[in-house]
């Protein structure tokens, strides 16, 4: 299976929005794919339940929160296959398509105290760097592990921000996707993000070399890194001059590659998160723009990431 975080240091770049579609468009065309919620907004569960479903029937017992609470020095003490969920509507929509699925491991609000614990638990530790180096490699070892699912796909929805989830979630993927805005907020930080992936994964490779485990002895395979855009406003069937200036800018300036396709601005699509539990991608008409520009990157993404169901692809 192929995993993929999706990445950006700024918050508001449309991460979730493309993680659920595109997720919600590859089970549609019959693909097991697996999105797991790392931000602790949780925008991404909430793409696919109301705050009812989500309160009285995930957040007591099925979320990333619960399995990191079973940590002890650095490990889990539970596998991370029983916290999936499949969202019921979502799926429902997806079966009048073919025989795809989508499931979902949910996030808390709580998540955003995996840092201070983290840090509760080296100081107790007589080697800090240890149990940090296994909290950053426990995501990629349980979605390694002989009882998860076999997916063609995991998408990894992160928060705007470089602490534990982040880290943990480039430990997992082998890809890196960053969605941004065609704007100088969103494009101006993208070659620092790209070199601090590039960074943060040769020192992870270093304390492999020290601690051992997936990657012991061997370098990460960079994968794929692509930039995506969204929210792009178009003028006569073209991405107006603004925008186009910073795409351009990202391409011939950065030096990062992108997709061919991107998303433009749609009240449907970038509207409020929650307002419907099934997807744009699975209730939009063909015959809407959007709905084109959707199947059309996820015609790229399919070309640009191809996989193979079984063990996680190495990272």
């Amino acid at each position: 299976m192929r995993v993929i975080a999706v990445v950006n240091y700024k918050g508001g770049v449309g991460k979730t929005t493309f993680t659920a579609n595109i997720g919600a468009e590859l089970a549609r065309r019959g693909k097991h794919v697996l999105l797991v919620d790392l931000d602790p907004q949780c925008s991404l569960t909430q793409c696919f339940y109301t705050a009812d479903d989500y309160q009285y029937r995930i957040r007591e017992n099925r979320t990333l929160k619960l399995w990191f609470d079973t940590f002890v020095d650095g490990l889990p003490r539970a596998s991370l296959a029983n916290f999936i969920v499949t969202p019921r509507e979502a799926n429902a929509a997806i079966q009048q398509h073919g025989a795809g699925r989508l499931d979902l491991i949910a996030s808390d609000v709580l998540l955003f105290q995996l840092d201070l614990d983290a840090a509760r638990a080296a100081a107790h530790s007589s080697d800090v760097d240890r149990v940090l180096f296994l909290r950053r490699r426990a995501l990629l070892d349980a979605l390694s592990a002989t009882d998860m699912p076999a997916y063609d796909y995991i998408l990894l929805d992160c928060p705007p921000n470089f602490g534990l989830l982040t880290q943990a979630a480039l430990v997992a993927c082998r890809d890196v996707i960053m969605p941004a805005k065609a704007d100088y907020l969103s494009t101006v930080g993208l070659d620092t993000l790209f070199f601090s992936i590039h960074g943060f994964r040769e020192d992870y490779a270093t304390m492999v070399k020290k601690y051992g485990g997936k990657h012991a002895g061997g370098a990460f395979n960079p994968g794929e890194y692509l930039v995506v855009y969204t929210m792009v406003r178009f003028r006569f069937q073209r991405p107006e001059a603004g925008h186009q200036y910073y795409m351009d800018q990202v391409k011939n300036v950065l030096k990062l590659d992108a997709f061919q396709t991107v998303i433009r601005q749609s009240d449907a699509t970038f509207g409020n998160i929650g307002a419907s539990v099934i997807p744009p991608a699975l209730r939009l008409k063909p015959s809407d723009q959007i709905h084109e520009e959707l199947r059309a990157l996820t015609d790229e993404f399919l070309a640009k990431f191809p996989s193979t169901k079984g063990s996680v692809a190495a990272a």
